[in-house]
C-alpha cells in the first residue's frame, strides 16, 4: 500500500468483508448446482447460465455489478475478480453447450472451467486478505496509516538516518477547538472534518511523506529529507490550506472553518523515536499556548 493516504476509502471494510464471505458461499451453491445439473443430466435449454451474461445474473455478480464501493475501483485485485468471474461463467456456458449438443464434454474444456473457478476462489480470497490487512493498519475513519503501524514505519526511517544520515522531521497536528466542533454540530459532522482535514494534508504533502492518524484529532506526519526550515516552510502551506478551505455542511448555509496547530521536532541518527514524538508533542502545546493555528519548532523553544 503507498504511503500516500487514499482518502476515498470511506466505505466499511467490515462489511465488505461480509459481504465477500456471502458472495463465496453463493458462488459454492452455484457450483454445487452447476455440478449437479452435469452429473446428474439436468439439461435446461432456457438455464441463465447459458447466457452471454450470465455472470451478471448469479448472486455473487449482481452484488459485484450493483456494489463497487468507492475507492475500491482503482484496485487491481477487484478488477481481477470481475474478470476471472466473467471467464469462469464463459467456461461453463461452453462446458454445458457441450453437454446439451454432444452429451458430453471435451476434458480440456472442463479443465479450463475448473482452472478459472479455482483462479476466482484464489482471487477473492487474497482481496479479502488485502482487506484485513486494510483493517490491521489504515484508520478507517479517515484512511491515514494507524498507531499500529506508525511505529514501524518510523522505525524505517529512523534504520535510513543511522545508514545515510541526512534529515527528517516529525510534527504532531492538532484541529483547534475540535470539542467544539463536535459539540455544535455532533459527532458525525465532526468525523466528517476529520476526514476534510486528512484530505487537506494529504494533497498538500510530498509524495514520501506519510500521514497517521495519532489518536482523536491529532494527526503525526512524518516528514523525510525535510530539515527545520524545509519542514517549517511544508508545515506552514499545510496550515494556510486547512485555514482557507471552506467545509460545506448539508443544512447549513454557511461553510464551516477550521484551523490547526503544528508541533515539529526532528529526528536525527541515533535519537529515540518516542523522544522526538515527546518533543513534536511539547512543539504542539507550545503553539496551542501562543494561539493556536501556527506552526511552533521545538528546537526554536530551547
Amino acid at each position: 500500500m503507498s504511503n500516500r493516504i487514499n482518502s476515498q476509502i470511506h466505505y466499511n471494510v467490515f462489511t465488505l468483508l461480509q459481504q465477500l464471505d456471502s458472495g463465496v458461499m453463493n458462488h459454492f451453491a452455484w457450483l454445487r448446482d452447476l455440478h449437479r445439473a452435469m452429473i446428474c443430466q439436468e439439461f435446461d435449454s432456457d438455464s441463465p447460465n447459458l447466457l452471454h451474461d450470465a455472470h451478471c445474473r448469479c448472486k455473487f455478480g449482481r452484488w459485484y455489478e450493483a456494489n463497487q464501493p468507492e475507492g475500491l475501483l482503482d484496485s487491481i485485485l477487484f478488477r481481477e475478480i470481475g474478470v476471472l468471474h466473467k471467464e469462469m461463467h464463459d467456461a461453463a456456458r461452453e462446458m454445458l453447450q457441450e453437454q446439451i449438443d454432444l452429451q458430453k464434454v471435451h476434458p480440456g474444456v472442463y479443465t479450463r472451467f475448473m482452472d478459472s473457478a479455482i483462479h476466482f476462489k484464489v482471487a477473492v480470497r487474497q482481496f479479502q486478505a488485502d482487506l484485513i490487512e486494510r483493517v490491521c493498519v489504515v484508520d478507517q475513519l479517515t484512511g491515514a496509516w494507524n498507531r499500529h503501524v506508525m511505529y514501524y514505519k518510523l522505525g524505517q526511517e529512523q534504520e535510513r538516518l543511522n545508514r545515510n544520515g541526512g534529515h527528517c522531521c516529525f510534527c504532531m497536528v492538532d484541529i483547534d477547538r475540535f470539542k467544539d466542533v463536535n459539540d455544535t454540530y455532533g459527532h458525525q459532522i465532526g468525523d466528517m472534518v476529520l476526514r476534510r482535514v486528512t484530505e487537506i494534508l494529504s494533497a498538500s504533502l510530498r509524495k514520501y511523506d506519510t500521514i497517521f492518524r495519532y489518536g482523536g484529532e491529532e494527526f503525526l506526519l512524518c516528514l523525510p529529507a525535510a530539515d527545520e526550515p524545509e519542514a517549517s516552510q511544508l508545515l506552514e502551506r499545510l496550515r494556510l490550506d486547512i485555514e482557507q478551505t471552506p467545509i460545506r455542511i448539508n443544512g447549513y448555509a454557511e461553510p464551516l472553518r477550521v484551523t490547526a496547530s503544528f508541533g515539529v521536532a526532528c529526528l536525527s541518527s541515533g535519537r529515540d523515536i518516542e523522544e522526538v514524538i515527546a518533543e513534536a508533542d511539547h512543539a504542539l502545546m507550545w503553539a496551542k499556548s501562543d494561539g493556536r493555528n501556527c506552526v511552533r519548532i521545538w528546537a526554536d523553544g530551547l
